[in-house]
């Protein structure tokens, strides 16, 4: 029962985070372009980390984990692993150089209405964002593994600690790079979670 209510509180916790989050993006920047270049920026990434590493990855890895733990003699890590996180990590770079290469594209799809300024905005944003897609695939893994040994508080304080970093990058350098700040705080959030 104390460990549910520790893990509701850090549930709860993240989620003040990702609201102080929003509030700071809408204080700082407002109902304008650069808000419109850093939503459209962070969409597709958004939409790859839930759909494509959250659902799949949690759905083939971590049952795969458990199984091979199950039939252990005693608890380790799966000889998949290192395999897994290595290709994990190879479609990370891969995504990275092919999203970065179709930048201009990809935000022209998804924002045709954009005039030129906020579309180049937009494109830089999108590059910026891109390796917090791979960062966040091998977070969604070694959560996995977490979660395989019973381990939930160290994960769920990982992502608040990532989400506190994107806050303060964000206050800390909006008034020198604008909204760049927010991708740059996305990226080292993601990286100071991994570690």
């Amino acid at each position: 029962l104390r460990a549910t209510g520790v893990l509701f509180g850090l549930g709860a916790l993240l989620k003040v985070v990702g609201a102080l989050q929003q509030a700071a993006l809408a204080a700082l920047y407002g109902a304008g372009p650069q808000l419109d270049a850093y939503f459209v920026a962070v969409a597709l990434p958004n939409l790859l980390i839930t759909f494509l590493i959250y659902g799949p990855l949690g759905l083939a890895f971590v049952p795969s984990f458990v199984s091979h733990r199950q039939t252990e003699d005693r608890p380790s890590i799966p000889s998949f692993v290192p395999s897994v996180l290595t290709g994990t990590a190879a479609l990370g770079v891969v995504f990275v150089v092919v999203g970065y290469w179709g930048a201009p594209q990809i935000v022209a799809g998804l924002a045709p209405g954009f005039g030129p300024d906020t579309s180049s905005m937009a494109v830089q944003l999108f590059r910026l964002v891109l390796p917090a897609v791979g960062l966040a695939a091998l977070n969604a893994l070694l959560r996995g593994i977490f979660h395989a040994f019973q381990q939930f508080v160290v994960p769920t304080g990982a992502y608040i600690l990532s989400g506190l970093i994107f806050l303060g990058t964000l206050l800390a350098l909006s008034r020198l790079v604008g909204v760049h700040a927010a991708p740059v705080g996305m990226v080292l959030g993601a990286t100071v979670a991994l570690l």
